[in-house]
């Protein structure tokens, strides 16, 4: 028998005891087995559990950002919802154009990081577009708002705006903007040397373009605005409901009305003013004199005052007091206005016909009144937190700062 018999058998004996310990283990080691295979189990349960948890995070972040996100409420004016999908689709362009602007403000050179401290013309206007850009969600909110306020109001009124009317004012616009850029490439001779050469030229026409050379300006006009036809028309039938409601709101203004010949000096303080009236009073200077030397009323400082003839409501309510109550040749007290405080002296008064410009500028404050009343009301809510902001920031304008834009602020 071979020398390594034993240990073969001693071998095969050992194999048997393993085998027949596998096939009935004790007690003990069955219960760690069982509490091992509970641990996997458990560890891979979890693991299962995360994942679908990482899933469903990932699923809900996208189902929110591409579904939900949109559709949620930038503001409410009464009934409707203008979501953050729609404010998106108003800021694009305007980002577009601003960026556009600053990046080619930037190609003409350096631009100052403080317009404050900077005469170049290129920096404040840098300064002032990136303002703009920042708040763009912000300004293009308050026109939606405004929009849909006059929305509501015209469909009140019974205004329509038709789609003949929305092609009559683009064309219009589109011809004019064409033919003032012709007469910039091509100007003509000046008014002065027309008179002396020939008779005394008729009224011209409106410009109007054909119908090719409309199309393709139009669509120029569109690239260049960053805006699509669908918009752009949104855009255009506002301004004419805008139009037609300021008429409306204005019909009752009469044409005819007492009116007063005004002269005024508008200075920064009551201590500035009622020195400027001690001089009137005394003789020393005039009010003209003054007002042309020291009126913060730059559009009529070099008129020496003179604001010619003014019916009720074009100026404050406090100007309207005061000048309506004087009598011809007699100088106010100093007055406090928004503008400042005014001493005014009254030159005629008397029951006039309005002019075209004070009709429309009546119309226009007209307007202005009822769309800050408009604002006011509870009916108006703003819902643009600074989550839904940043959001439309992003995915209007790949971000919240011009592509390229250093963190100054003044660079590309």
């Amino acid at each position: 028998m071979s020398r390594n018999a034993p240990t073969l058998k001693a071998k095969e004996s050992k194999s048997a005891a393993v085998r027949a310990a596998l096939a009935r283990p004790p007690k003990r080691q069955l219960s760690k087995w069982q509490r091992e295979r509970r641990q996997r189990l458990l560890i891979f349960g979890v693991a299962a559990a995360l994942l679908a948890t990482i899933a469903l995070v990932l699923a809900f972040g996208y189902v929110r950002e591409i579904l939900v996100r949109p559709t949620e409420p930038a503001a409410v004016v009464g009934d409707q919802v203008i979501s953050v999908g729609q404010l998106v689709q108003r800021v694009k362009p305007q980002l577009a154009a601003i960026d556009s602007e600053l990046a080619r403000l930037a190609a003409q050179g350096p631009v100052s990081a403080n317009p404050s401290t900077s005469n170049d013309q290129n920096s404040r206007q840098f300064q002032m577009l990136q303002s703009q850009r920042a708040n763009a969600a912000d300004l293009v909110l308050s026109d939606m708002i405004d929009d849909e306020l006059v929305r509501l109001e015209s469909e009140k009124r019974g205004i329509l705006v038709t789609p003949e009317e929305i092609d009559a004012r683009i064309q219009s616009d589109l011809a004019r903007q064409e033919a003032l850029l012709a007469e910039a490439r091509n100007p003509g001779p000046t008014p002065d040397a027309a008179a002396a050469t020939g008779p005394t030229p008729t009224a011209t026409k409106p410009p109007t373009l054909t119908t090719e050379r409309f199309q393709t300006a139009y669509q120029e006009f569109l690239n260049r605005i960053n805006f699509s036809d669908q918009q752009y028309r949104a855009y255009v039938e506002s301004l004419l409901q805008r139009d037609k409601l300021r008429d409306a709101l204005s019909a009752g203004i009469p044409t005819t009305q007492e009116q007063v010949h005004v002269r005024r000096l508008t200075l920064s303080s009551q201590e500035e003013a009622t020195a400027a009236l001690a001089q009137v009073r005394s003789g020393e200077r005039t009010l003209e004199d003054l007002a042309q030397e020291k009126s913060i009323d730059l559009t009529s400082k070099s008129a020496g005052g003179d604001l010619g003839w003014l019916p009720r409501g074009l100026e404050s309510s406090q100007f309207d007091e005061a000048a309506f109550r004087l009598a011809i040749g007699e100088i106010s007290d100093p007055v406090v206005t928004p503008q400042g405080w005014e001493v005014l002296e009254l030159l005629g008064k008397e029951t006039r016909a309005l002019t075209d410009e004070q009709i429309d500028r009546l119309k226009a404050k007209t307007m202005d009144q009822w769309m800050r009343e408009a604002r006011d009301s509870p009916t108006v809510r703003r819902e643009l937190n600074r989550e839904r902001r940043d959001w439309v920031m992003r995915e209007a304008g790949g971000g919240t700062r011009p592509p390229g834009q250093r963190g100054t602020g003044v660079g590309f």
